[in-house]
Parts: structure tokens; C-alpha cells; sequence
């Protein structure tokens, strides 16, 4: 998915998390994948600097966990919060209605 923050575009992935980074994630923010992906509805601060830390990772910025710049934690959250609503209405728009796909298929009565 596509993250505009601070007037830049990031593309980030959380599917794509690697054992290494959730080691780290687990090591220096002290979160479990699942706290992470909880943290983040509750904005946990940890959680936050996580995803921001790798979100910067994965577009190749390599900063030491324990040295994050401050960044706008509420508006990180917005931008994280605006591309997966992005990403998950672009998603729902090439799916078929299965409901329209089923009355076509069950044979007329007649």
C-alpha cells in the first residue's frame, strides 16, 4: 500500500514482515506481532514507532530502532489508517457481488 506522511509516498507492506524485523520489533520496541497489530488500534506509542521504523526500513532509510526522529504520532496514525482504507476499497472494487453471481446461477423455477 501506498502511505503519503509528511508529503512523501511510502510503499509499505506489512504482509510482508520478515522473521528478522519482527525479531527486532520484538527485541527493541518489546511487541509481539500481535501486540503490534493491536497496539496499533489502541495507538500505542511502541506500536507506532514500530511501524514507522519499518515502513522507513522497507523503503530503504536504515536507522538504529533506538534512534527514531520524533515524528506526529496522530498524524502517522491517519496516514496508516487513510492508505489501508484506500488500499481496501481499491480491493473491493474488482470483486464481483456474490450475491449477483448466486441468483444467476440458480436456475429458474419456472
Amino acid at each position: 500500500m501506498k502511505i503519503l506522511f509528511e508529503d512523501k509516498e511510502y510503499d509499505f507492506d506489512l504482509e510482508s514482515l520478515r522473521l528478522d524485523e519482527a525479531r527486532i520489533i520484538k527485541r527493541r520496541f518489546n511487541m509481539t506481532v500481535r501486540a503490534l497489530m493491536d497496539g496499533l488500534s489502541d495507538m500505542d506509542p511502541e506500536a507506532c514507532a514500530a511501524m514507522y521504523w519499518l515502513m522507513l526500513k522497507q523503503n530503504g532509510k536504515l536507522i538504529d530502532p533506538d534512534k527514531i526522529d520524533n515524528f506526529p504520532v496522530l498524524k502517522f496514525g491517519e496516514a496508516l489508517i487513510e492508505a489501508w482504507e484506500k488500499e481496501n476499497a481499491d480491493d473491493s472494487e474488482g470483486e464481483a457481488d456474490p450475491t449477483t453471481e448466486a441468483n444467476e446461477a440458480t436456475p429458474d423455477s419456472a
